[in-house]
């Protein structure tokens, strides 16, 4: 799957962790700021999956079907731009992500078990979407999206 977007499916048990494939390529250009924060949200992710901040995790990662096209994606990020928007988004993830992590805490840990010890390398930015070299624990290397959406980027992860 190198080379492909990937986010990672809501799982119901640890051992069921899987990546899903987004369909998507982001396209060159960068910004070394907009790097910065990318890399940034990883980290942040990485330390609320460690330390079970389901709040934090649920602000840093943004569900999108695993056929959403590139055009979708900034369609998403444009929508969630708006203040109107950004504030609906974070009302629906404060009310409904938590309780779901509180409620199966597998999901918890399965999302931190398949990230942990993953680093990035390489981030290509074309406007709303980055796309970041991953580096597995175990050396396998994917590729992960994130949409710049309400000036915060946020890991894409896949729903069935």
């Amino acid at each position: 799957m190198a080379g492909r977007g990937v986010g990672v499916r809501p799982i119901r048990s640890a051992g069921a962790v899987s990546l899903a494939a987004c369909t998507l390529l982001a396209g060159c250009g960068s910004s070394s700021g907009a790097e910065a924060k990318v890399r940034a949200t990883y980290s942040r992710l990485l330390h609320a999956l460690a330390s079970n901040d389901a709040a934090t995790v649920c602000e840093l990662m943004l569900p999108a079907n695993q056929n959403q096209s590139r055009s979708a994606l900034i369609a998403a990020a444009h929508r969630l731009a708006t203040p109107s928007v950004a504030a609906e988004y974070k009302r629906y993830v404060t009310s409904t992500c938590p309780p779901a992590f509180r409620d199966e805490p597998q999901n918890m840990s399965g999302y931190y078990g398949l990230l942990r010890g993953s680093r990035l390398g390489a981030i290509s930015i074309n406007g709303p979407i980055a796309t970041a070299a991953v580096t597995a624990r175990n050396g396998r290397h994917e590729s992960a999206i994130f949409l710049d959406a309400a000036g915060e980027w946020r890991l894409v992860i896949g729903v069935d």
